[in-house]
């Protein structure tokens, strides 16, 4: 305990020094050398505060970094330190500079995968009273990364004042039998001269209340824009394996700013008291990359949900069979239609049959204006089926040869003065060959048939997407796709206003092949 409070104060001062910042290329403080002369010839990375006696302010960080990547030949964007504090503590991970990794909580503090963010991060710090046994994880953040190719080095001397000096902690561990994750983030405003802070928190926590029922809730809350949203779930397995039981209940207050959809078409503005960082419209540079998790509660609005599951079998016929009922429309908020979905997936050998039915039901309080276009007293249906059947065939030379037939077709009603469908008719093929010492080159092909109600919506009926894919030993990988048609790039919105792009999921080797021609890909492991 002693240890931890020690590790704790020092962790706090680390944090505390960070007031104004200056940047410098090459210096000497004490008997450290700073800047591209370190004596590892690499660039000695650190930082020294001073305070002078008549200085009114929390006093000056120099700070010594060189955030640099050269794609495929060099990458420094951080300095990682593990080792504990003090003789005998706890081993810590002390990491300065950019690509801090940081993963809190979705809704408040989870970092792009190559976040620009500049700070320090100090973790796990363990905390153990036994029915509380909790890691602490902390980070501070002042600017933003300038470049990709260039070291942002500053002569010394030079003033910068930080953008951010935001601190943020991080919080799992279990209290009592509760698995508890929790969020905070302090963020800094330099409001007509007056330090102004805000903060936005999470908390999320999972219990067994009784063996069989989860529960689960979140509550997230962000002081500057006085916004908020929270969600409780209940997972119950009355009858293993046989019947499980679901209910849920999800609410947010408007958050300005944020408008995800407007008549089919995405509009999104974010304020940055909501996603924190230091330039709300780059997911590398604010504190929440990804907005689905908020979007998700956002738009089911003050909402209830409640559902079941139910697995039988006839023999070699299995089935599983959802049904579930909601007050909001999942995909747009302000449209508070009841709906009725119902969810069956059958298996018969290598056969598959998936299905869904889905009827939404106009109430009183759906707002006129997100039917401007549809007829306001109708009920909506919804219809999707896909089938697969899936065989593994003895082809000579190659490792293995699978093949899978394919079909797709989606049907929305209502809303609208004719039906929309859309069928997609395909062939996959997928096998492995050694070629020499090169040992399972991936080979790949999707081939299928594109069949929208509307004809106009596309340029090619027949489409084909092709892969070639090589892991060497040493971990670099490669990757060769051809994607035949522009159809693959066409974000036009068709049958449950889905863009055509994301309807060829199924039919595309990975999901970010939305491009039409060649892509080359090389990665290797830094």
């Amino acid at each position: 305990m002693k240890r931890f409070f020690k590790v704790a104060a020092l962790v706090t001062l680390l944090l505390v020094a960070f007031s104004s910042f200056a940047l410098a290329a090459d210096h000497k403080e004490a008997d450290i050398n700073y800047g591209e002369e370190g004596d590892d010839n690499k660039g000695g990375w650190g930082f020294v505060w001073t305070k002078t006696l008549d200085d009114e302010t929390t006093g000056q960080l120099q700070p010594y970094l060189k955030i640099r990547e050269k794609i495929m030949i060099e990458k420094r964007l951080n300095k990682n330190v593990v080792g504990p504090y003090v003789e005998g503590g706890q081993s810590l991970t002390t990491i300065i500079g950019s690509d801090l990794d940081v993963n809190y909580s979705p809704y408040v503090a989870k970092f792009h995968g190559s976040s620009r963010l500049i700070g320090l991060r100090v973790y796990p710090m363990n905390l153990d009273l036994g029915l509380v046994n909790l890691d602490f994880d902390f980070a501070y953040i002042w600017a933003k990364h300038a470049g990709l190719d260039k070291p942002i080095w500053k002569p010394a001397g030079s003033p910068f004042e930080p953008i951010a000096r935001d601190v943020l902690l991080g919080v799992k561990g279990k209290v009592w039998e509760i698995d508890l994750e929790t969020a905070l983030v302090r963020m800094y405003r330099n409001e007509d001269g007056e330090h102004t802070y805000y903060h936005n928190y999470s908390v999320q926590g999972e219990l067994e209340v009784i063996p069989g029922l989860v529960v689960k809730g979140l509550y997230a809350g962000y002081s500057e824009s006085e916004n908020y949203l929270y969600e409780v779930t209940a997972n119950y397995d009355a009858v293993p394996g046989l019947l499980s039981l679901r209910a849920g209940h999800r609410n947010s207050n408007d958050i300005e700013g944020i408008k995800f959809k407007s008549n089919g078409k995405d509009i999104v503005e974010l304020p940055l008291a909501i996603v924190g960082g230091l330039d709300a419209t780059n997911d590398r540079h604010r504190y929440v990359s990804d907005l689905k998790p908020i979007q998700t509660i956002y738009n089911r609005d003050n909402s209830v949900n409640v559902g079941a599951t139910v697995w039988y079998d006839f023999g070699i016929v299995e089935n599983e069979l959802k049904v579930d009922y909601d007050t909001t429309n999942p995909a747009r908020r302000g449209d508070l239609d009841d709906k009725v979905t119902v969810d069956l997936d059958t298996t018969v050998l290598n056969f598959n049959l998936w299905q869904q039915v889905s009827v939404m039901f106009p109430d009183e309080e759906t707002d006129p204006e997100v039917r401007e276009f549809y007829d306001p007293e109708a009920n909506r249906l919804d219809y999707s089926l896909k089938f697969r059947a899936k065989y593994d065939l003895p082809v000579p030379v190659v490792n293995y040869f699978t093949a899978t037939g394919m079909v797709n077709f989606d049907l929305d009603s209502n809303y609208v003065e004719e039906s929309r469908k859309h069928t997609i008719v395909g062939l996959g093929l997928d096998s492995s060959v050694d070629v020499l010492k090169a040992k399972n080159i991936g080979l790949g092909a999707y081939f299928f048939y594109d069949m929208p109600s509307d004809k106009d919506l596309i340029e090619d009926p027949f489409k084909y997407a092709l892969l070639a894919k090589y892991d060497a030993p040493n971990g670099i990988k490669f990757r060769l796709e051809y994607n035949s048609s522009v159809d693959f790039g066409t974000s036009t919105e068709h049958v449950h206003q889905q863009k055509l792009n994301d309807r060829y999921k199924d039919f595309r080797h990975y999901d970010n092949s939305k491009f039409d021609g060649f892509r080359f890909a090389v990665g290797i492991p830094l």
